[in-house]
């Protein structure tokens, strides 16, 4: 596969792992934005617009979550190969802090969406 072609992929890669990682936290507003919503509104539509809204928040969760495991995998192959070899260490561990960040966030989402659906 031609150099080109690999940067492109591996651009679009990263691309939508970021973008699977905002999915998560903005799925939670929306679920409060929702439970919000649903407060101040009664009557069977209603709560059936709320289930069928519920239902497809939580699937882009869990798609966001998949997609951020699968493209974060892809991420392994080739997260050294731009990185001059005696800046290797340094970029590992700033990609641990950053992975430390996003558990930090992903866990306060997870407990702020717990919390929306009480």
């Amino acid at each position: 596969m031609g150099s080109t072609i690999k940067t492109w992929l591996r651009a679009i890669n990263d691309i939508v792992h970021d973008l699977a990682a905002g999915a998560w936290p903005g799925t939670v507003f929306a679920l409060w934005l929702v439970r919000r919503g649903a407060a101040s509104a009664l009557g069977a539509q209603a709560a059936s617009d709320l289930a069928r809204t519920w239902t497809w928040i939580l699937t882009v969760m869990l798609v966001a979550l998949v997609v951020q495991v699968a493209t974060g995998g892809v991420r392994l192959f080739y997260w050294k190969a731009p990185v001059a070899p005696d800046l290797v260490q340094r970029k590992g561990r700033i990609a641990g802090a950053k992975h430390a960040v996003f558990a930090i966030v992903f866990v306060s989402a997870a407990v702020t969406a717990f919390m929306v659906l009480q």
